[in-house]
């Protein structure tokens, strides 16, 4: 038998000790209070009401949770509630005045209400003390744009309708009383090598280019007999060209899956509303691939061209009319909504890895652009100004996206280019808040 020890009978052995603070730490959710785990669950599912619910109960009992304050806030932030959700994150910076994160939100709350100098504020206090990137590209996103752009066409020239593939940039412009598509190079920095690729007297628009950048889809507007919008395609370099479409009906929109086989594009053909169709590239085999009774625009591929975005459109929102961003098999199966806000969200493009969707919303009460994840989740704004941010599409690397864009809203529509290794410096985001603020 062993000798009685009278230390070992007083405290509890080394791995005792160990044993236990394993324990704590697996009660309480590694490390993180327990209760609000449950509440930060309710938030990440989505029931923001619950989650309010859950951290007024939580701080009936607990008027000091720094934590519970902010959480509040955030579902109060979610809700829209700009009053609650600022007088929520106030007492959590007042509890927990060390906590940058915490003034980051509250300096969002506050953009969002519209107090922009308190918010401002609060963002220049937050750049002279801290150098964390994701906190400047937040503060950047939230008081401008995100991204250095640059224009590539003339302030002279009006554009509208981008697409690119292999360094190619294809748009469409108003010239001699009606659109018409061109095309130039992306590294063309001041789009002096604009080439013209159609002489008629009609609108030639919405242009897609082939992957290898050599042919252009487009519709052109048909005046005689049944006046419509029809797709052509074309050859870039000999310009021949070859009508796809011949219908009574508007087919619109046209896009290349990405080995250029395949064409999805918009048509009313079946009804009112539009739906996706798809066909071959040389105008064959065409199938209806949505039957959702809605008008859907803007068909995109994903680079391995199993899957399509779209643009949903129905009556309602905050605007009176909205659109989602949606995906649908290649097939015609499994279709889902991606996005879910009260504004029209449009003209969506896949990143050449298929991760990202980046579009246009009009969410803010202008035109921005916005990236999401494929799945929808984790949106991000990536312009934030007063004039048109529209249809983005990425360049073949990845790297940037081309958009049709302004500087000022009294310069006509032109084409720019976002580079998305290039953000805004914390230098420059601080004169832009000092700027703003005198």
């Amino acid at each position: 038998m062993d000798k009685y020890n009278p230390i070992s009978a007083t405290y509890p052995s080394r791995f005792t000790v160990l044993v236990c603070l394993i324990l704590l730490v697996s009660l309480s959710g590694c490390g993180e209070d327990a209760s609000i785990k449950k509440g930060k669950g309710l938030l990440a599912a989505g029931d923001y009401q619950g989650a309010v619910a859950y951290f007024q109960q939580l701080l009936a009992t607990a008027p000091e949770n720094a934590e519970a304050h902010y959480h509040l806030g955030l579902a109060y932030l979610k809700l829209d509630q700009y009053t609650e959700a600022i007088e929520s994150l106030r007492t959590a910076a007042r509890f927990a005045p060390q906590r940058v994160d915490i003034q980051l939100v509250l300096g969002e709350a506050y953009m969002a209400a519209g107090h922009e100098k308190f918010a401002l504020n609060s963002f220049l206090k937050i750049l002279q003390n801290s150098h964390r990137e994701d906190w400047i590209q937040k503060i950047g996103t939230l008081t401008g744009d995100s991204y250095q752009a640059t224009r590539l066409t003339p302030d002279f020239v009006k554009i509208n309708d981008v697409s690119t593939a292999a360094e190619r940039i294809a748009f469409t412009t108003f010239v001699d009383d009606f659109n018409q598509v061109y095309v130039m190079d992306i590294a063309d920095i001041n789009g002096e090598n604009r080439q013209r690729l159609t002489f008629n007297d009609t609108n030639d628009y919405n242009p897609a280019l082939s992957p290898d950048s050599k042919k252009v889809a487009y519709v052109s507007f048909i005046r005689w007999h049944n006046p419509n919008d029809e797709i052509f395609v074309m050859d870039i370099d000999t310009k021949a060209k070859e009508r796809l479409t011949a219908n009574t009906a508007t087919d619109g929109s046209p896009t290349f899956s990405p080995d250029g086989r395949k064409i999805a594009f918009e048509s009313n053909r079946a009804g009112i509303n539009s739906e996706i169709y798809i066909m071959d590239a040389d105008g064959s085999n065409q199938q209806q691939l949505t039957h959702t009774q809605t008008n859907n625009h803007g068909p995109a591929f994903s680079p391995d061209g199993a899957r399509i975005a779209f643009a949903s459109y129905i009556i309602g929102g905050t605007f009176g009319v909205s659109s989602q961003i949606c995906v649908i098999g290649s097939d015609g199966s499994n279709f889902t909504k991606l996005t879910d806000d009260p504004a029209i969200n449009a003209h969506p493009a896949f990143s050449p890895d298929g991760t990202q969707i980046v579009f246009d919303s009009y969410r803010d009460g202008d035109t921005e652009l916005i990236m999401m994840d494929a799945d929808g989740k984790n949106q991000r704004q990536l312009t934030n100004n007063d004039v048109i941010n529209t249809d983005p599409i990425f360049t073949p690397d990845g790297k940037r996206i081309v958009f049709v864009g302004q500087e000022d809203s009294s310069e006509n529509l032109g084409v720019y280019v976002m580079n998305l290794e290039q953000p805004f410096t914390r230098e420059e985001i601080v004169k832009r808040i000092e700027a703003k603020l005198k």
